[in-house]
C-alpha cells in the first residue's frame, strides 16, 4: 500500500481467523483489474486506469551543494487477473512496471537517475467471503516475481503461515467486484481510501 507521499507501508504481522475457505459461489470467477480510485474523505483525489502510471513527486538534496532536484517514482499495472475458484483457492497474476529514483546517484549528479523494472507477479492461495458482511479474505501461500530479462524470486510459506493480500470490504455487483482499502496515516483528516475495481 502506498501513502500520499509514495512510501510503501511497513509489513505488519496479523492474525486472521477464517471459519472455512470459499463460502460464496457468486464470487468464483475470473476477474480483470480495471482501475483504482484514491479518495481522502468524500473527495476523489485521483483515478488510475489499467496501464496508467501512478506517480509521486519528491525532492532530493544535491551532494555538496545547497541545490535540490525534483524526482518522481511511478508504478503501473499493465494487467491484473484474479481467478477465484469454487474450491476455495485463487490465482493472481499481474504485469507491472516500476520507475523509481536511485537516491544516492541522483543526489551525486543533482539530476534524477531512474531504475526501470518490468516484472510479472504470480500468486496462489486461499480465499473466504462472508456475504452478509461483504468481507473478503485472500491469503497468499506462494508467489513468484519474474523480472523481464532478469531473475525470478519465489517463496512458499510454512504451513500455518501466509501473507494477507486482502482482508476487508469487497462489494460484488453483477459483473463488478470492488475492493476497499483504508489507510490511516495518523494525522488529522489523513485517512485515505483506495477503491480497486475488477470486472469479469
Amino acid at each position: 500500500m502506498y501513502d500520499a507521499d509514495g512510501n510503501i507501508s511497513a509489513p505488519v504481522e496479523r492474525c486472521v481467523t477464517v471459519e472455512s475457505w470459499g463460502g460464496y459461489a457468486a464470487v468464483a470467477a475470473k476477474w480483470e483489474y480495471v482501475e483504482s480510485e484514491i479518495a481522502e474523505g468524500d473527495m476523489t483525489t485521483a483515478t488510475y486506469e489499467v496501464g496508467e502510471a501512478e506517480c509521486y513527486n519528491d525532492e532530493i538534496s544535491c551532494t555538496g551543494t545547497s541545490g535540490t532536484v525534483e524526482v518522481f517514482d511511478c508504478y503501473t499495472i499493465n494487467e491484473g487477473i484474479l481467478e477465484i475458484k469454487a474450491d476455495g483457492t485463487f490465482v493472481f497474476s499481474s504485469d507491472e512496471n516500476e520507475e523509481y529514483t536511485m537516491d544516492a546517484e541522483s543526489a551525486e549528479n543533482c539530476s534524477q537517475v531512474i531504475e526501470n523494472k518490468d516484472y510479472v507477479y504470480n500468486s496462489t492461495g486461499n480465499w473466504a467471503y462472508v456475504s452478509a458482511e461483504k468481507r473478503l479474505t485472500l491469503i497468499e501461500y506462494s508467489y513468484s516475481e519474474t523480472e523481464v530479462g532478469g531473475e525470478t524470486v519465489s517463496e512458499t510459506v510454512a504451513p500455518g503461515e501466509g501473507y494477507v493480500l486482502f482482508h476487508g470490504i469487497a462489494e460484488l455487483n453483477g459483473n463488478t467486484f470492488v475492493f476497499y482499502i483504508e489507510e490511516d496515516f495518523g494525522e488529522t483528516d489523513s485517512q485515505e481510501t483506495s477503491k480497486i475495481t475488477f470486472k469479469k
